[in-house]
């Protein structure tokens, strides 16, 4: 979670909130952004609004009720991962939460951060202080940032949006995990006590300390290639399971709904199938293995279904259309790399087809081969039947 400084307006809010996953199976690291302006039903001591305020209503009532500063803090940060881990299907272990000074002594005490800016920015409302704004440009390309400029990359959202932000910030993220890991500092005892000071006042954690350190000690074995970002935004393509709330709503306020058949805006369950889809399947990102998908052409609309699906699921479609094929037999997925056989598997079991041996000469990584029987399933409906099925063969 990241917040704002003491001093700056509405502090506690988390205006950044990222789940992240560590898998040591296939040694990656995933990344998820949730919007600060996804709606938040009403929970716990918070009132219905924004996802980025339950943290704030939460640590106030345990104030009111005698709670120090700290203890009510960090009570209020494990209600928050209880009630988002649940909306989003995923065990969340523990927080950690750091304000701008903490995360720009931070990058300073590693040396600052070599990133690769994707496009220039300019924005001409950065707020430089409180109540004051003005100009924030930094050119595309490599550049080298100290903190103040890693902070400003990671806030400035003017020439932009707010999703541009989180890929931004999981850009950084990955980058000052990739110079940690390269210039060995985990081994360098004067580095963590100089980081450790840095983040002191600045930075709180659920965790103990042994876990931190373990936690630190597998990130650290991670290759920068096995990180993977994705972002929960308004798109119609990957990660679109948001869409803005309609004015007469919400009045003059900013919020993001959720996408469901319910039109419940407190209905997470399409965005808590794809976090957990996402979160618990890297294999099926890691190396960004190519996805086609062919069928006979009359089950043309189902075939295109399922291309959008996997689309909008973040996997790396070959084309936004089926390749179209007349094939008369059963329907199967080929292994066009053995890299992949794990990504296989894991569609295979939720599209309900047999894996068949692999294809070195296939031009895709993956080819999902539909027959005549096959009818769209989305995802969300796959995901439910898969743990069904699996609850039943373990009864």
């Amino acid at each position: 979670l990241g917040v704002g400084d003491k001093e700056h307006a509405a502090a506690d809010l988390t205006d950044v909130i990222l789940v992240a996953s560590i898998d040591t199976k296939t040694n990656s690291v995933m990344m998820l952004s949730i919007p600060r302006d996804l709606y938040f039903p009403e929970v716990g001591y918070a009132p219905a609004g924004k996802v980025n305020a339950f943290y704030v209503y939460q640590k106030q009532h345990y104030v009111s009720e005698g709670m120090s500063e700290f203890e009510a803090s960090r009570l209020a940060l494990k209600d928050f991962a209880e009630e988002l881990g649940t909306r989003l299907h995923v065990p969340i272990h523990g927080v950690v939460k750091v304000d701008f000074t903490g995360f720009t002594k931070a990058v300073d005490a590693l040396g600052g951060v070599d990133i690769d800016v994707p496009r220039d920015i300019t924005d001409y409302e950065y707020p430089l202080a409180e109540g004051k704004v003005g100009l924030f440009h930094l050119k595309a390309g490599m550049q080298h940032l100290d903190g103040e400029t890693a902070l400003r990359f990671a806030r400035s959202r003017h020439d932009s949006s707010d999703f541009d932000r989180s890929h931004r910030q999981q850009l950084l993220l990955s980058a000052l995990e990739e110079k940690i890991r390269r210039d060995s500092m985990l081994t360098n005892i004067s580095q963590i006590m100089l980081l450790q000071q840095s983040l002191s006042g600045h930075s709180e954690w659920t965790f103990t300390s042994p876990q931190l350190l373990s936690l630190a000690a597998a990130v650290h074995q991670v290759p920068g290639s096995n990180i993977v970002g994705m972002n929960i935004k308004e798109s119609n393509g990957p990660g679109g399971f948001v869409y803005r709330a309609p004015q007469a709503l919400t009045g003059s306020g900013y919020y993001l709904y959720p996408y469901n058949k319910t039109r419940d805006p407190g209905d997470w369950s399409q965005v808590g199938a794809f976090a957990s889809f996402f979160l618990g399947h890297p294999e099926l990102y890691i190396g960004r293995p190519v996805v086609e998908v062919s069928a006979p052409s009359r089950i043309y609309s189902h075939a295109y279904s399922l291309t959008n699906e996997l689309e909008k699921y973040g996997l790396n479609v070959s084309a936004k259309s089926p390749r179209t094929t007349s094939n008369t037999g059963s329907g199967y997925i080929a292994i066009g790399h053995l890299l992949h056989r794990a990504a296989v598997a894991s569609l295979a079991e939720i599209l309900d087809v047999p894996v068949e041996r692999a294809d070195e000469k296939a031009e895709s990584s993956v080819t999902i081969v539909l027959d005549s029987r096959y009818r769209f399933v989305p995802f969300q409906v796959a995901l439910q039947n898969s743990v069904l099925k699996m609850l039943s063969y373990l009864q």
